[in-house]
């Protein structure tokens, strides 16, 4: 018996820690998957001089290593790429060709060795840090120069949209979508002073001539519209140039939380018994997505401020709040918080709801819309804290009767005394009415005797 009861509790444990491991995991925001997708200008104008390819290959030996696998080189807590968390690389390039140029056939994979499957487009986990500098560089070397730069046409505006949309299949899970252009920055057009969102129309109009450029057309007009390209860093080398860019979805712009969720606008926390003392629970809460079919939220956090914008956080001597987060939220749920009290509440306090959608949109790029790009996929609620209760009519409910009555909330509590009180208020009430009675009828009896003794007296 006690070697069963050893290994259910050893079990529990496990399973336990397992399960809080799972959630930190998932919860942490470093841990989104990012997917890196470098986009290689293979055009006529890359191969005008030797020193453009040496300069080529001293950016794919020595940037790119910089780029992706250092520490916080673009974002706290992260690498751009990193294998242990399940980022996603992808390695195309493009340029057309000199002969019949076809936009179908603008974006080349260029062939890199795996152990399951050869000339993919995308690739999981199957990098590392020498990734750059050593199986694309062997491959690239591996082209003379003469063959590795074989298209006349450039289409340097639209390498992106048309890239992208090639790999729209490739990741479901992708948070922020990272891209590296390596080229030498000539497009097909005299018209350079404007943004790539307008440029690339000058572009295919100088390319029209070209065959399916009713196609390209399509794809760059529905990818400028729905995202915008903001730019991490720009490198130079040998009149070449590496730009590191991130996809921003652009409905993040505008996205209002009313039309992605119901959540109820009133927060009320009711006065509770918790373990170790007092404190606040969250009442009749929850949250809904709107229509599931196109919005998804993927991830919610909850935190506390004061009037003053101060964060209520874990502390010893002040208020015990923890910032909540959760995950998946596909139906209605229910959200539970307990609140620790070691001292009154503000006066005024706030609960502040974040949350990250996830669209489910004919494009590529199922992405989490961070709320710090909106203000409208952020709120902050005043709330309602339920005030102390009086039992007997008159006697407030104090922290420590309220605890020891074990009642789980203050409105049990309070009914609970209120019946004790009457328990112990009738019989009380009873005897003290005999007692008023029998002092009463003594003090007649006295009265009487008086009389009579007068009487005799007479």
């Amino acid at each position: 018996m006690k070697e069963r009861y050893y290994y259910s509790v050893i079990a529990i444990v496990f399973i336990t820690a397992c399960f809080i491991i799972n959630e930190n995991a998932y919860c942490d925001i470093s841990n989104f998957y990012h997917h890196v997708i470098v986009i290689i200008d293979r055009s006529g104008s890359m191969d005008n001089t030797e020193g453009k390819m040496n300069g080529f290959k001293t950016i794919i030996r020595d940037d790119l290593e910089k780029i992706c696998f250092k520490q916080n080189e673009f974002f706290q807590n992260r690498k751009l790429l990193d294998d242990t968390k399940g980022d996603y690389l992808s390695v195309i390039s493009f340029g057309m060709e000199k002969i019949g140029p076809n936009f179908k056939k603008f974006i080349h994979p260029i062939s890199i060795p795996n152990k399951k499957k050869k000339d993919r487009i995308r690739y999981k986990l199957n990098f590392y840090k020498g990734f750059f500098s050593s199986t694309l560089r062997q491959i690239i070397e591996s082209y003379d120069r003469e063959d590795f730069f074989t298209f006349n046409y450039t289409g340097l505006t639209m390498s992106i949209p048309l890239g992208v949309h090639a790999l729209k299949d490739s990741s479901y899970e992708v948070h922020k979508t990272i891209i590296i252009q390596i080229s030498d920055d000539i497009a097909n057009t005299t018209v350079a002073k404007i943004p790539p969102e307008s440029r690339w129309v000058y572009e295919i109009k100088a390319l029209k001539w070209v065959k399916n450029y009713k196609f390209a057309n399509k794809i760059c007009n529905q990818f400028f519209k729905h995202y915008s390209i903001k730019d991490l860093r720009i490198i130079e080398r040998n009149a070449m140039k590496i730009k590191v860019m991130e996809l921003v979805p652009k409905i993040a712009e505008n996205i209002e939380i009313e039309s992605v969720l119901h959540y109820n606008h009133e927060p009320v926390f009711k006065r509770i018994r918790i373990k170790g003392g007092v404190g606040y629970g969250l009442a009749n809460y929850s949250i809904k997505p709107i229509n599931k079919k196109k919005f998804l939220i993927t991830d919610a956090e909850i935190a506390f401020f004061d009037q003053h914008n101060n964060q209520l956080s874990f502390n010893s001597h002040g208020y015990v709040l923890s910032e909540l987060t959760f995950n998946k939220i596909e139906s209605e749920k229910r959200i539970s918080i307990a609140i620790k009290k070691e001292k009154l509440m503000p006066s005024k306090c706030y609960m502040r709801m974040k949350y990250r959608v996830k669209l489910n949109e004919n494009v590529y790029g199922v992405q989490v819309l961070y709320p710090e790009q909106s203000a409208g996929l952020i709120r902050k609620i005043p709330i309602a804290l339920e005030k102390q209760r009086k039992f007997w009519w008159f006697f407030p409910l104090s922290d420590n009767l309220f605890y020891y009555t074990f009642m789980p909330n203050q409105q049990i509590a309070v009914m609970v005394l209120n019946i004790l009180g009457l328990i112990i208020a009738i019989p009380l009430t009873f005897y003290l009415s005999i007692f008023i009675i029998k002092i009463a009828l003594f003090k007649n009896a006295q009265g009487e005797n008086n009389i009579d003794a007068g009487k005799i007296s007479i």
